[in-house]
């Protein structure tokens, strides 16, 4: 199991201190923690939905050491509060999420008022290059590159996702296209007459699933069609 330690000091690039906040109500936490889940300092595109994603913060004080459980939305982005003057940890779930589960932990020696902490993970896969492009008879055609990061990957199945909200994944949507797909250049079509007739807004996202892992990766920004 890997540690990450985490000191307040300019010199790290995982933790920028911001302003003071007060410490001495703790009835009320007062100083925030916010950041995103990240390989190489690149955020993670995630499922967004049914508080599917999740980390765990545990801050100690008074003796005792509580977990508060922290979702992270479909850009990887998490945020809470904390009292502000006791040792953090943060780990992700064990086994929850698209990545290797190697248990890390980025630790906080001492919170001193708001800060950015980012927690490192090693996925299975990346989306890079992704391009869309609409026909003139209503196809959408999403084009992108399959990097695999981890040794220990095992390629189940790539997939193009359309919803009506921004909110969309492999749970929520209006239209679909899954593939087994490879490593390397891939593309994906959808055909879209329906839901351009019958929906306000389309919205879409690509996604990349790792085989006997729950969840999949995705890219981070939906990509507004409509």
């Amino acid at each position: 199991m890997k540690k990450i330690l985490l000191i307040l000091a300019a010199t790290l690039p995982l933790l920028t201190l911001a302003t003071s906040c007060e410490v001495d109500n703790v009835d009320a936490p007062a100083c925030q923690i916010s950041g995103y889940i990240v390989y190489e300092d690149q955020p993670l595109g995630l499922m967004g939905t049914n508080n599917a994603m999740k980390i765990e913060l545990w801050e100690r004080g008074y003796g005792l050491e509580a977990a508060q459980t922290v979702y992270v939305g479909q850009d990887g982005k998490f945020s809470t509060y904390v009292y502000g003057k006791y040792p953090v940890r943060i780990v992700a779930q064990d086994g929850l999420g698209p990545w290797e589960n190697r248990h890390d932990t980025v630790y906080i020696d001492h919170v001193n008022g708001n800060m950015t902490v980012n927690y490192p993970v090693v996925p299975y896969f990346m989306i890079d290059d992704l391009n869309y492009t609409l026909s003139a008879d209503s196809v959408l055609t999403a084009t992108f590159t399959v990097e695999q990061i981890s040794e220990n990957a095992n390629l189940e199945q790539i997939g193009l996702y359309v919803n009506s909200t921004r909110f969309v994944d492999r749970q929520t949507y209006v239209a679909s296209t899954t593939s087994p797909g490879n490593v390397g250049a891939v593309t994906l079509t959808l055909d879209l007459k329906n839901e351009l007739k019958n929906q306000r807004f389309l919205f879409a996202r690509v996604c990349i699933k790792n085989r006997n892992v729950d969840q999949a990766v995705y890219s981070q920004e939906p990509y507004q069609i409509k």
